[in-house]
């Protein structure tokens, strides 16, 4: 945000992270609701467009998305060198590992094309007003996002040329990430369940890859806890 020039007050900035992990709590689908609020609420309390603050949101998926992939990576290393080998749980985890890096490339092409954003916002306006047969005024809603489209783009070039500003947040979302993980193994240890910090970061970066993945399984219904 600060990159971008959007001028957000920390405290702020921190309340609406909470509110989005509540709104991903009572609307399972986790790779939209709570990014949405978030944006929404960002906007409206600094006044900056829409498509600026997107922006951010967007390159924080990007940068969680690489540091699921790279726990994969680590957890697939510790998988095959400490435990039987499972030629089904390793198809299991290449299968995430490659839906991960199409994930990362999907967002990382409609962030720097464009062409391609707004031709699906086009086809998007195209459907409502084929559903609304002419009686939605769709006119604007298009000057509108082809204004906020052009905002975004702006804002992910500007990241996009600017990589060593993104070492901070990348080194924190893999703090944050360890400390996920770490919360469980206590969890395990404090009922005196014998398991190794190995097994729950294998369990839990299948489980958390499968539900950062756009489209994929909702996110806070306890699908990691239930696999784990």
């Amino acid at each position: 945000l600060n990159l971008l020039h959007v001028k957000a007050v920390f405290r702020k900035t921190f309340s609406f992270v909470w509110i989005g992990g509540f709104v991903d709590l009572m609307i399972p689908a986790e790779s939209f609701s709570g990014e949405i609020s978030k944006i929404y609420l960002m906007s409206k309390d600094t006044g900056e467009d829409a498509g600026k603050v997107a922006a951010s949101v967007v390159s924080h998926r990007i940068l969680t998305l690489g540091t699921t992939f790279g726990a994969i990576i680590v957890g697939s290393i510790f998988l095959l060198l400490g435990y039987e080998r499972s030629q089904i749980v390793a198809n299991f985890m290449l299968f995430v590992a490659v839906c991960t890096i199409a994930a990362i490339f999907s967002i990382v092409y409609l962030s720097l094309r464009p062409r391609a954003t707004s031709r699906i916002a086009g086809w998007i306006t195209g459907f409502l007003s084929r559903v609304s047969k002419g009686r939605w005024q769709l006119s604007r809603l298009r000057t509108e996002a082809k204004r906020m489209l052009s905002e975004f783009h702006q804002g992910m070039e500007i990241l996009m040329t600017h990589p060593k500003s993104l070492i901070s947040p990348f080194f924190f979302s893999i703090v944050a990430f360890s400390l996920d993980v770490l919360i469980s193994f206590l969890v395990f240890t404090s009922l005196r369940v014998q398991i190794s910090l190995n097994a729950i970061l294998i369990v839990y970066t299948i489980s958390n890859a499968i539900q950062t993945i756009p489209l994929g399984m909702p996110g806070e219904v306890g699908i990691p806890e239930i696999l784990m």
